[in-house]
């Protein structure tokens, strides 16, 4: 499912975060961003900058030539922007956790680079690209949200983000600890599985998490 909606102030930046190739769905909970949520390596991902977004795509896989060619066929190049890294925390490296922290695992991802790609935080994307504010983040890396949002990590960062939406790997690390930061941070919570339920932090079930400001 793919839509669009209207916002009644101005669209921010986004930073989209992903590590693998597969399709997600826009959640209807995040009503106040104007584009939809997607994934980084479609043609779906290009609605946001069709929606006039600015949008960085950080890529474990070397997804890089095929999103900029769809970006550029869509009219959007300028305004679509592709990194090569591993998205990791400030102190922790983005290949401490996850799918990818396997070398053989990563090894047999059909876009893998020859060497694995340097990690990467939100804030050191958010000064190479001048961002300020942040629309959306959408975060899909395959257990590395752990790192990202790890416990030792300053995430002060978070105060300059709109909404968030992101596939939880409960098997990676606390899923219940990593969704309170975000409470701490002002955000309103929903929780769902894989089939759109609501459940709570402890399910097992808990597959998709996306917050906005309260």
């Amino acid at each position: 499912m793919s839509e669009t909606r209207t916002a009644g102030r101005a669209i921010s930046d986004i930073v989209s975060v992903c590590r693998h190739a597969r399709p997600v769905s826009t959640a209807r909970w995040l009503t106040s961003f104007a584009a939809p949520l997607t994934e980084c390596y479609t043609t779906r991902s290009l609605w946001a900058a069709l929606a006039g977004a600015r949008v960085v795509a950080v890529e474990a896989q070397d997804f890089g030539p095929e999103i900029r060619r769809l970006a550029a066929h869509n009219g959007v190049g300028e305004r679509v922007h592709v990194e090569i890294a591993l998205t990791g925390g400030i102190v922790t490296d983005g290949a401490s956790a996850g799918v990818v922290a396997d070398d053989r695992r990563l090894a047999a991802t059909s876009h893998g680079a020859a060497q694995r790609p340097t990690s990467m935080s939100v804030p050191q994307i958010m000064v190479a690209y001048d961002i300020r504010r942040i629309g959306l983040v959408k975060v899909d890396i395959e257990g590395g949200e752990f790192a990202v949002f790890g416990r030792d990590e300053d995430l002060r960062w978070l105060d300059r983000v709109e909404q968030a939406a992101m596939e939880v790997h409960r098997n990676f690390g606390d899923a219940a600890a990593m969704v309170g930061r975000f409470r701490q941070h002002g955000f309103a919570i929903d929780l769902r599985d894989n089939a759109g339920t609501p459940v709570p932090v402890t399910s097992e079930r808990l597959d998709y998490a996306y917050f906005r400001r309260s």
